[in-house]
Parts: structure tokens; sequence; C-alpha cells
């Protein structure tokens, strides 16, 4: 389905396309059971249809749109005309699109309520919803992406860069676009990044725990780098079985922070360098592997030494239940601000998201 919608021409609209987006995924439920199209009322995400029975309105937010193949990147509107006439899709199978962080109000008496949920709207009288985010999108502001001036780098589950642009900016290279509120938010994949650790922590680790192995880092000493696995289960090859264990662990962290300085690489470079006024000062590191100094140790010195970067590169020092959970904490802070909590993202990511200074 995403090769079909490519063909069409579907990407110089909506953005990238990726395989978990809506649009795909809807085309090929209709190809699964075409009998389908004559009786779907709504196409929603999980989160709009709690928004909905939340507060008996249907909407999509602008971020979720994005995320899922559904608005045009020049305009902001929902991509109606294009999708349906190549498609045949129903453009009111899809609920109004809201701006992510805006304030959706309440319809007590709606005919969207379904009674199974009065238990759960009976739990939050006097509460309000905040139009929420993709899970990108989420992460970005969990994580401390406070402006154009600053790349986040998170070494979790998957690796990934960000970076906001204005709305408009021409964009070179292939980075995923995505809805940032008033900005775009441009985003690098390192799809095995921390899990490509786990793996490696289970079969070669000997029940250590992951201080453990970070403890075990010389500082000094050659290292060697592994090659990317090109499918998430793919071997690790014959000669690093050969190593010590401590020398393992130092290889793998090493091999992680370099293949993500080139994802660093691909979002610096996406900019002309006379964009003056996006010009990155600040780059936060974040993500389970930033736990290890040496990996952080390595992380510096490449953006340091190798890519020339002269702006300050801190830590994430977040604490607590959220501390690996930038996401959900992006969510919070999109409410917060939403309910005026805080006065703006900025405020709030400073008062929610600490850093320290490498």
């Amino acid at each position: 389905e995403v090769e079909y919608l490519r063909d069409q021409g579907v990407e110089e609209v909506i953005g990238r396309l990726e395989p978990q987006m809506a649009l795909p995924k809807l085309l090929w439920a209709l190809k699964q059971h075409p009998a389908l199209k004559e009786k779907i009322g709504t196409v929603m995400t999980t989160g709009d249809f709690i928004a909905m029975q939340l507060t008996g309105v249907p909407t999509t937010s602008s971020s979720d749109a994005v995320s899922n193949g559904l608005i045009e990147q020049t305009s902001r509107k929902f991509a109606d005309d294009f999708i349906c006439s190549i498609h045949g899709l129903k453009y009111f199978w899809f609920p109004p699109v809201v701006q992510s962080g805006s304030l959706i109000p309440w319809e007590k008496t709606s005919e969207y309520r379904s009674t199974d949920w009065c238990g759960v709207r009976s739990l939050l009288p006097g509460w309000r919803f905040i139009a929420g985010l993709g899970n990108y999108q989420a992460g970005a502001v969990g994580s401390g992406l406070d402006g154009l001036n600053t790349i986040i780098i998170s070494a979790g589950t998957s690796g990934t860069v960000t970076r906001a642009v204005k709305f408009g900016t021409k964009i070179a290279g292939t980075p995923r676009q995505f809805e940032y509120f008033d900005y775009t938010l441009l985003l690098s994949i390192m799809a095995d990044c921390a899990s490509w650790y786990d793996r490696f922590v289970k079969e070669f680790g000997q029940g250590k725990s992951h201080a453990a192995l970070d403890g075990m880092i010389a500082p000094y000493g050659n290292v060697l780098c592994l090659p990317y696995p090109e499918t998430p289960d793919a071997e690790f090859p014959g000669w690093f079985y050969q190593m010590p264990l401590d020398t393992q662990v130092k290889t793998m962290q090493h091999s992680i922070a370099i293949r993500l300085v080139r994802h660093f690489r691909e979002i610096v470079g996406a900019l002309p360098a006379s964009e003056a006024e996006h010009a990155i000062e600040r780059v936060v590191l974040t993500g389970g592997l930033t736990r290890s100094q040496y990996f952080c140790k390595v992380l510096r010195d490449q953006l340091r030494f190798e890519d020339g970067f002269e702006g300050k590169i801190f830590v994430s020092s977040r604490t607590g239940p959220l501390a690996n959970q930038a996401a959900t904490l992006g969510a919070l802070i999109n409410a917060l601000v939403g309910a005026q909590t805080y006065p703006t993202l900025a405020v709030a990511i400073k008062a929610l998201c600490p850093t320290r200074e490498i």
C-alpha cells in the first residue's frame, strides 16, 4: 500500500509515508474486506475515539493527522480532495482536524457518547480535554525540544534525532516531517538502538545489570565498529564473540553512538547553512543509553571534534516515573500548556525537562 501511494505521488502532498500510518492501513483493510466501504461511518485513531467518548465531539488532532498521512504539508489542511480522488475514500469518514494543544469543549448531550463510558466520565467532572499529540511530537516535547535552535538525540528503543523548523521551510534530504505546534518537526530514525543493545545484554551480558556493564568500560584503548543489523534478529559478527565482555560493551555503545551521529548529520544537513535563524545552539541527549557516561562521551566528542559543533551539549537529568517516558511527559506538557497551567511550551519544558551540561 505504501509503495502504491508513493507511485501515485502522495508523498509530494502529505509528506513521507510509513506502513504504520492510518492511510495505508485503511487501504489494506478495505482491500481485505471491500464490503466495509459501504458500512464505514467514521475513521479515527484510538486516541480520537477516547477523546470523542469523553467530550462528545469527533475530532482528529493536527499532530495525529500529519502522523497518519492525512494532512497536506504545504497548506496544513486535510487532504480530502487529493486522497479521496485517488483512492475512492470518502472525506466525511474522517473527523474535523483541530490544532494540537487546543481545547476541545465537552458536549454532554452528544449522540457520539456511549453509555459504556459513563463511569469514566463521572470520574472527570470539571476536567478539560486538550487535543493530543502524535507519538513523535510528544516524544520531542518530553525530551526538551523547546524551539528552532535545539536538536534532540534520543538513544531509546529506537534512536531518534529531531529538530523543529519553521512551517514552509525548504527541506533537503529525506527526513520525516510531522506537525510540531507552529513548526514542522524533522525526524531521522535509527530503528534498532537500545533494542540492539538490549539484545546484546541478553545474549552476552552474563546476567549483569546495565549499570554494572557500564562500569566495566575502560576509557582507553582502540575500539571497532559493529555493522548495523540489517534485520532486528541479525547475528553479531564472528570476531565480536572473541572479545572480552568489557570490550564488547564498549564496542556496542561506541557503534550505536557513531550511528546516531550519522542521523544527526542528516538532520543538520536538512537546512542550508544560510538559514541563520535555524542555527543549532543546543543539543540534548536523552534515552536509556545516556545513563552510560562513556556513551555520552562518545556522542559529545563526535559532535565536537568530528562534526565541529560549537554549541552546548546537555544530557537529560529527568528523574521519577517519567524519566524514560518522554512521550508520556510530552503529552502531559501539552495538556498543561493547553490548560494554561504554563504560559508557553518553552516555560513548561524548562520546568519539567531538566538537563545538565556535559
